[in-house]
């Protein structure tokens, strides 16, 4: 069992614990507590190291320095290394004594020690061979730490990877010599275990391991694999820097450091991305005033004119309001509907100035006019003095917007939610106009999507709305911005009153709603009671939930002066996706009416 300290006694409150390790003292009472145990994971056989995989074999400039400097944030008592840490293949020592240089610049300032191991990039001939042996001496070796064997071998000791007889005899007299300890571990270049025995000899080591507790360690292939051989763990690491086609961890391709911890039972391995290892400066003050106004959508503006049905041009407008220079990436996702040209752009923006870039939309086919936003992903970076690389990513939506039919429906409407009179609901809000709040949380139309459709008859507009959402949340007398639900602004002015400002004008009809069981159940969640007349649902569907509204058309009467020919209007699905963490995401058709995404017109409607 690992030795573990355990709490001897507990006095009254206000006293301390009197523990094994004295150097643990809390402030306790008679119980409860709340703590699960005082069983601290601080045996003196317990210890912690790094391993470093491939930097080299088509090194990928930059990840193993990032790497390096990590690894001394997280403080390992030391880092073990599998090989291939110079790209080497070279007879020149002139210029393996520089890559050799150049990678001591990198591991020599950590503050624990740095163990190489031999790989066929860092011994690729006999030349090579003698420049190691007279930086670092023998070129397979082994040390003993807190009575755990750690055996680095030379899978370049004879051609073909083999073991030459020396090595195996010096790997005999080691593991004879120390029998008495807890783990062995073994580390080496080349999976040798998965190649043809007759060359390799691994199996001359592997039967000199015999039966002790021990672990095995290579990389080589830039691919990770654990396998189990003989009960005992082989593992072949991935890379940290070397040439990788990088698709991900199923694929078993990315950069990695594993962190081992030494216990009684044996080591216990986690495998740490190297992009997902970051020092207490991941977000300071400084970096968070310079990439704010890229956040809150300063970086990437457009502006639409259409020529004609088949054709327009957007003005996107790239900006950098920081003091630094701006290296600016965008990517237009046109999609089946449009062909766009350019569809992608590089740039650098000094500092506070903006560049234009003209983009031509044409139709890739015969599409009604009810087409979504063309997405431009971008992503923006800094280069701040003495600082690692400021990288911020959004999605900017082209609207091609025109004014919008809506249709006189011979149907009567009955508002329950169950959208039966609605054969058609043609606004498919799959690419949204504007994704608000955590919009970080939005994951694309599966996380959350609507249709919607528009028609009127002699007494009412009805708008109906069938939102897909794959988590429903849904609580009563709580908030709708706090859960699932919708949002509707509807602008009942003339058109030439229609403006910019709308948000401003009190001829504005402002409905928020959360789904209910049953029509009678929808939660409307106004801060005042809807208008007169103006009737409105709800409710939730196996899919997310229905929304159907009715309002009276004597109120556009009243806000045109007489018999009314349009209006404007906007929609947005709130989604939650759970709580506690309340992360709300609001996914609106057009830009919301008050942000300076806004446009005038966006979403008019005309009578047909």
């Amino acid at each position: 069992m690992r030795a573990l300290k355990t709490l001897l006694g507990v006095l009254s409150l206000g006293a301390f614990c009197a523990l094994a390790d004295p150097t643990l003292k809390m402030d306790a009472g008679n119980g409860p507590y709340p703590w699960n145990h005082l069983n601290l994971r601080d045996a003196a056989s317990t210890f912690r190291f790094a391993i470093i995989a491939d930097r080299t074999g088509a090194e990928r400039t930059g990840v193993f320095a990032d790497a390096i400097r990590k690894l001394d944030l997280l403080q390992p008592d030391f880092v073990m290394s599998i090989g291939d840490l110079i790209q080497g293949r070279n007879e020149d020592l002139v210029e393996v004594k520089r890559q050799r240089e150049e990678l001591l610049a990198m591991v020599n300032p950590l503050d624990m020690p740095f163990f190489h191991v031999a790989g066929n990039h860092d011994i690729s001939n006999p030349a090579m061979a003698e420049e190691w042996k007279q930086r670092f001496g023998p070129t397979y070796y082994n040390f003993e730490y807190k009575n755990v064997l750690f055996l680095c071998l030379n899978t370049q000791d004879a051609e073909q990877g083999h073991f030459s007889d020396a090595q195996i005899a010096y790997a005999q007299r080691v593991l004879a010599e120390n029998q008495q300890v807890t783990w062995t571990l073994v580390f080496l270049h080349q999976p040798v275990w998965t190649y043809d025995p007759a060359t390799t000899r691994w199996d001359r080591i592997e039967a000199l391991l015999g039966d002790r507790p021990y672990s095995v360690f290579a990389g080589h292939e830039h691919v990770y694999m654990k396998s189990v051989r003989n009960g005992r763990t082989y593992i072949v690491m991935s890379t940290t820097g070397g040439g990788s086609d990088m698709r991900g961890l199923h694929w078993g391709e990315f950069d990695h450091l594993a962190w081992v911890t030494m216990t009684d039972e044996g080591p216990v391995m986690a495998n740490l991305m190297v992009d997902g290892i970051h020092g207490d400066d991941i977000v300071t003050e400084e970096l968070s005033k310079l990439t704010a106004p890229l956040r809150e959508g300063a970086a990437v503006r457009s502006e639409v004119s259409t020529i004609d049905p088949g054709t327009a041009t957007a003005r996107v407008q790239l900006s950098n309001p920081a003091e630094l220079p701006m290296q600016i990436t965008a990517a237009v996702q046109a999609g089946p509907e449009w062909n766009a040209s350019p569809m992608n752009v590089q740039e650098e923006i000094p500092p506070h100035s903006t560049e234009t870039v003209v983009v031509n939309l044409e139709r890739a086919g015969q599409y009604p006019t009810q087409t979504a936003p063309v997405p431009v992903t971008w992503t923006a970076v800094y280069a701040p003095p003495d600082a690692r690389p400021v990288k911020v990513e959004g999605v900017h939506r082209i609207i091609v917007d025109a004014p919008f039919d809506v249709a006189r429906t011979t149907n009567p409407v009955t508002l329950d939610g169950k959208l039966d009179e609605w054969p058609d609901l043609p606004h498919d809000v799959r690419e949204p106009g504007q994704v608000l709040e955590a919009w970080q949380t939005w994951h694309g139309p599966a996380d959350c999507s609507y249709r919607f459709g528009v028609a009127y008859d002699d007494d009412f507009v009805y708008v109906a709305m069938r939102t897909i959402d794959e988590t429903r949340v849904a609580v009563a007398n709580r908030r709708v911005d706090k859960q699932d639900g919708i949002m509707l602004h509807f602008d009942l002015r003339p058109a030439e009153a229609r403006t910019a400002e709308a948000s401003n004008a009190q001829s504005i009809l402002t409905i928020a709603m959360g789904p209910g069981e049953t029509p009678d159940a929808t939660i409307i969640a106004n801060p005042y009671p809807l208008p007169e007349g103006v009737r409105a649902v709800c409710v939730t569907t196996p899919e997310g939930h229905a929304t159907e509204i009715a309002i009276p058309v004597q109120y556009l009467q009243k806000a045109q002066g007489g018999e009314w020919s349009g209006f404007r209007l906007n929609l947005a699905a709130y989604d939650s996706d759970g709580f506690p963490t309340d992360a709300h995401t609001h996914v609106w058709w057009r830009p919301r009416w008050d942000t300076p995404e806004n446009y005038e017109g966006s979403g008019t409607f005309v009578r047909r």
